[in-house]
């Protein structure tokens, strides 16, 4: 896989095959958790009411945390979290993330310079604060009430792809039906046509009007450079979507890829923009500054903490950031046959993996090859996902297209989840091996049952290297051999 650039999620762009338009979330369904009082006397039921209103009067003056806090207390079997009240949680904490970024626009660079503008994810992404704390908070606590239900469901390396992270092209097509070329951005050709296009009317207008031909040409270059210094390339990228409808599509499919596996896998999103003019106005994605066209924001406290604190970046925080980055390829490639957009996730991916220094010596360098098996493991699990998850995303895909804001985006995935009975996997889909032949196989029969957490026989040979059973057997005997004579030792001294 020819992995280049990417980002917070604020990412490239994604194609998507045919434009889904699944109304699954109903705008005039007013409940969406409804409460079953008969059984509880009058009182309890009154102090309820209360509660409730205590939290829309939080929600109200922008209070997330005394809101978080009085959903700590509730019984949820009794509190009605209405679709109104569900989805002003999130336009707050959506709210709430875009201010705190702008307010802290002109503060200092954050120290995490690997993640920079050439994706779409930006340096805020991991930077701590009280309203991301907030934020993952109230996730948090509505996750433990049962409102999200799919709120994490990949999480704690419950991912469906066990087994060996040494991924080769073989596996990779095997498990997910995708040869490896579709998974790597190609350059698209719109931008070759739009020119084209635009050439041909700029040469009718010259013959018709007696203008100059090579002067309709600077104008437009100078137009085009104002264009991307002032306005982020928005016009010219209006004109695109315009001309071609496609390409406002896969923005779209590609931007809910990451959205839903960040999601999927117990990331906080912040937002979403599919456009340079939402970009420009939104300090979250470069604001006035912005050098992207679309972008998903989410946050990842465990890699923040570790990256901020200076500890050890694990294998986890690794896996959970290569398959958000990977999910607009994923997505891509799962609704257009291929991936087009991409290029400076991919890009991402690598930097970041640059830039981790192993502390101790048993710990590997992150060398090409390493790399590459990261991005095929990353984007398998993403494709994989994206399949299982598959109502909740053709939902979040619409909400999108709707123009909702981050609470529509979470109702929708949430109520399609609930329609659709998904629940987080209780095992893996499948397993990659590896043999002699070095291309491995992926194994769906599962027949032993195997559980997530019985997976470690599983691993691949790097990550199992130097745990040899007879070793451990032999070593175990002379521990055992030593321990008697101590003991002979000490009974000859009494």
């Amino acid at each position: 896989m020819n992995i280049g650039p990417a980002r917070c999620f604020t990412s490239p762009i994604i194609r998507s095959a045919s434009k889904i338009n699944i109304r699954s979330v109903n705008p005039n369904c007013g409940q969406f958790m409804t409460s079953n009082r008969s059984s509880k006397s009058s009182l309890f039921s009154a102090n309820t009411k209360v509660d409730e209103e205590k939290l829309d009067s939080f929600l109200e003056s922008a209070n997330l945390q005394s809101a978080t806090s009085l959903l700590k207390s509730v019984d949820p079997s009794q509190f009605s979290m209405t679709r109104d009240r569900f989805v002003k949680v999130f336009d707050l904490i959506e709210e709430k993330t875009r201010l705190d970024a702008t307010e802290s626009q002109d503060k200092s660079q954050d120290k995490i310079d690997f993640l920079n503008q050439e994706s779409n994810i930006s340096t805020r992404d991991l930077r701590q604060n009280d309203c991301r704390y907030e934020m993952t908070e109230m996730y948090e606590t509505l996750k433990s009430l049962k409102y999200l239900s799919i709120f994490g469901a990949a999480a704690n390396e419950k991912y469906p792809a066990a087994g060996s992270k040494e991924v080769t092209p073989v596996m990779l097509q095997a498990a997910t039906g995708i040869p490896m070329e579709a998974l790597t951005p190609q350059a698209s050709n719109t931008f070759l046509w739009g020119g084209a296009a635009f050439a041909f009317f700029e040469g009718c207008l010259s013959l018709a009007t007696g203008i100059d031909f090579n002067f309709l040409v600077v104008a437009t270059l100078v137009f085009a450079g104002y264009d991307k210094l002032l306005l982020n390339g928005g016009i010219f990228e209006t004109v695109l979507k315009t001309v071609f409808p496609i390409y406002r599509e896969k923005v779209l499919r590609h931007e809910a890829g990451h959205f839903l596996i960040a999601y999927l896998l117990g990331c906080p999103v912040e937002g979403c923009v599919l456009s340079a003019w939402a970009a420009l106005s939104d300090a979250r994605f470069g604001g006035s500054g912005a050098s992207i066209s679309a972008g998903t924001s989410f946050y990842d406290p465990v890699l923040s903490t570790q990256i901020n604190d200076a500890q050890v970046i694990t294998r986890s925080s690794i896996d959970r950031y290569s398959c958000v980055v990977m999910g607009g390829i994923a997505a891509e490639a799962v609704n257009f046959g291929k991936a087009e957009g991409g290029a400076g996730d991919e890009m991402a991916l690598i930097q970041f993996l640059l830039s981790i220094n192993p502390k101790n010596q048993v710990a590997k360098v992150w060398d090409e090859n390493r790399i590459r098996f990261q991005a095929r493991w990353g984007a398998v699990q993403a494709v994989l996902l994206l399949k299982q998850f598959k109502p909740s995303y053709d939902a979040l895909v619409d909400a999108l297209e709707r123009g909702g804001k981050l609470g529509e985006c979470i109702y929708a995935i949430e109520k399609a989840a609930m329609d659709n009975k998904l629940e987080p996997l209780s095992e893996p889909i499948g397993i990659f091996k590896t043999d002699d032949s070095q291309d491995g196989y992926w194994e769906t029969d599962n027949q032993s049952g195997i559980k997530y957490g019985e997976i470690s026989s599983f691993r691949s040979p790097e990550e199992g290297k130097g745990i040899d059973p007879e070793i451990l057997k032999k070593s175990t005997q002379l521990l055992e051999e030593r321990l008697r004579a101590i003991d002979k030792e000490l009974k000859n001294l009494n």
